[in-house]
């Protein structure tokens, strides 16, 4: 061959395994943050409290940048005090694990609050491409999308989003409001 090929590195996927009760602590976590509202920021208590227990375990770092990325519509604080903490919990989670997608969805929701939209499209856009079925990641790249006029394609995010979970509340409510 006149041109080798090029070979790229994979993204580095964590081959940790959590400590069980960390694991506990981000199911939990997970559990509180699904249910949105209040339970946001027990959420985010569970994830610290997993972390606290495991340092290596990205997805608790995961969890943790989502739940502070909502805190701002869900526990009423001003997202400049959420937001370096969001981008410390996020890139964290992505130096342990780079495949993970949520850490980008939650920079690209502070970027979104800082009006960032260049930073805000890049990152969910990432997500989605890093997990297409994961409907988070759709649901907050066509609120993106939506805010900048560009209807058809939020509405794209949405369907594909409800193609995953057809009863998906979140999904539902943003397909309304589109």
């Amino acid at each position: 061959r006149l041109f080798p090929r090029r070979v790229t590195a994979a993204p580095a996927r964590s081959a940790h395994r959590p400590n069980p009760d960390a694991y506990r602590l981000y199911v939990l976590g997970q559990g509180r943050l699904t249910r949105r509202g209040l339970s946001v920021n027990e959420a985010a208590e569970s994830f610290r409290q997993a972390i606290a227990q495991d340092s290596l375990f990205a997805l608790a770092y995961s969890g943790l940048s989502m739940a502070l990325s909502l805190m701002p519509w869900f526990h009423h604080t001003p997202s400049p005090e959420v937001h370096d903490d969001v981008v410390v919990a996020a890139r964290h989670a992505l130096r342990l694990d780079s495949t993970l997608a949520l850490p980008h969805v939650a920079l690209g929701m502070v970027a979104m609050q800082a009006y960032d939209w260049v930073s805000a499209s890049a990152e969910l856009a990432t997500a989605v491409r890093l997990e297409p079925n994961n409907i988070e990641a759709r649901v907050q790249y066509a609120r993106l999308l939506r805010v900048s006029n560009r209807y058809a394609e939020a509405l794209a995010q949405l369907r594909a989003a409800k193609s995953v979970d057809p009863a998906s509340a979140l999904v539902l409510s943003h397909l309304a409001w589109t």
